[in-house]
């Protein structure tokens, strides 16, 4: 016994031909939009997680988004953003391999910048910001 199936919105339910076994099912527009959708998600919770701990590792901080990122790079978005980060200043740029997922800092949280020192988020200064991280500073000058 065939199983049948509703192929289309309103459409009639039928069993799928044997062209359409043989040949796969092919993803309209839709069904990509949906499966970009899931994985930016799974992306964003996984990424997330990371940042639960309050300390996160960037590439550096810029302004443009890198022409040729990997997939969970990040990145600290610097104080005149271009592209898709416009209106995203201060925040940590992270890329899904399919779009940019942008995340804002908690209260005291630590960013680790390659090359660079590290930055604690000061939201109970008057003008909120990253500012250096004293203590990483005074170890690297011990070192």
């Amino acid at each position: 016994m065939t199983e049948l199936t509703n192929w289309a919105a309103n459409g009639t339910p039928r069993a799928p031909t044997q062209e359409e076994i043989d040949g796969g099912f092919e993803c309209g527009p839709a069904d990509k939009d949906l499966f970009d959708w899931l994985f930016q998600q799974l992306a964003l919770r996984s990424n997330l997680i990371s940042l639960v701990g309050f300390y996160q590792s960037v590439e550096a901080i810029e302004n443009h988004p890198p022409a040729d990122p990997e997939a969970g790079q990040s990145w600290l978005i610097g104080a005149a953003p271009t592209g898709d980060w416009v209106g995203h200043i201060d925040k940590i740029a992270i890329w899904t391999g399919l779009d940019w997922i942008t995340v804002t800092p908690k209260p005291r949280m630590l960013v680790g910048v390659r090359n660079g020192p590290d930055l604690r988020w000061r939201d109970d200064l008057s003008t909120p910001g990253w500012m250096p991280e004293i203590s990483s500073i005074a170890y690297r000058s011990m070192i």
